[in-house]
Parts: structure tokens; sequence; C-alpha cells
């Protein structure tokens, strides 16, 4: 594991894009859980850093991360 940034710097519903070696990651807070993805959209190939986070798993404009409410 390689710390990239504290919790709090990660404002919920808001990516946050970071580098780890040779890969760039978004890093995005959602309730108590912080999730990682690489920073490529694999539909679209756009970045994730730009975009938004729902709570909801639907399509995805460009940019956007989508992450699953765990509560419905």
């Amino acid at each position: 594991m390689k710390d990239v940034c504290a919790v709090d710097e990660l404002k919920p519903h808001e990516p946050l894009a970071v580098r780890v070696g040779n890969t760039e990651l978004v890093l995005a807070r959602w309730q108590d859980k912080v999730y990682a993805v690489r920073n490529v959209c694999p539909h679209q190939g756009q970045s994730f850093a730009c975009g938004n986070v729902t709570p909801r798993l639907t399509s995805a404009a460009p940019g956007d991360a989508i992450v699953a409410d765990e509560q419905n």
C-alpha cells in the first residue's frame, strides 16, 4: 500500500486524481468508504477526474464515476 493523501482531503462526491508510480488513479469518497479506480473510463476513454460520483449504477456520461449505493 502507498499513502497518496489524507482521507480528509477527499471531498464527498468529488473525485481526486493521484499518481502511484506510472499509474494515474482517481479516488472517490462515498459514505464511509474510499474507492480507487484507474483514471480512464474503459468505455469512453475519458478521465474520471473531471466527473462526479453519483449514488446509483447508471449509464455514465464521459468522465462520470459511478458508485452503487449500498443502502438501496
